[in-house]
């Protein structure tokens, strides 16, 4: 990482630690540095380590006041995924909640969108039942979203679209739904730019 990769990556913890107690900090430190060495060859399509996006993710929620587990499942949310960390490697380092959270995110990253229909009927049903598991996994999509919408500028214009229309028919709904209007609108505004 360069330099300057390296302080904005700092800049983005030193941010989302403000305020959360000694032993918070510890945690979040230990979910980081796991997510780090996980995606320390990975880049977002913009050139930055993707890292970042696992940060901001946390930054959000952590401004939405969610729990110390809901922040430490956003750190870590691309790992099962993207990474060789398993489900169970999770569990063991960081327990069964945070590790079902995590597994929660990933299972709904699988639901593919291929109509307006579909996406209605088969992804609000999936997201549902996870829901009705532990709604924080549904508010981490959420703001996984939020972040992946907000820095779409990267891809290309079929790939915009695809994700603006699932933002819209999918996303954006289920944010009016839980109360999150300020993600719901950008959602909304960024979609409709794009489309």
């Amino acid at each position: 990482m360069s330099n300057k990769s390296i302080k904005q990556v700092d800049s983005l913890f030193e941010e989302l630690i403000d305020g959360y107690s000694e032993d918070e900090i510890t945690l979040l430190k230990k979910a980081f540095d796991l997510a780090s060495a996980g995606h320390s060859n990975q880049k977002r399509l913009s050139g930055e380590p993707y890292i970042t996006h696992p940060l901001h993710v946390a930054i959000y929620l952590s401004n939405l006041s969610m729990d110390i587990e809901t922040i430490v499942s956003a750190i870590l949310h691309d790992l099962i995924e993207d990474t060789d960390i398993t489900y169970s490697e999770l569990k063991k380092e960081f327990g069964k909640e945070i590790a079902d959270i995590v597994d929660g995110v990933t299972k709904l990253d699988k639901i593919n969108y291929n109509s307006k229909e579909e996406a209605k009927a088969d992804a609000i049903r999936k997201m549902v039942i996870a829901m009705s598991k532990d709604i924080r996994v549904l508010i981490l999509k959420l703001a996984d979203r939020l972040h992946n919408i907000e820095t779409i500028d990267h891809l290309n214009e079929w790939k915009k679209e695809k994700i603006a229309q699932e933002t819209l028919y999918v996303y954006a709904p289920l944010a009016h739904r839980l109360g999150l209007q300020n993600i719901k609108h950008t959602l909304e505004d960024v979609s409709f730019n794009i489309l």
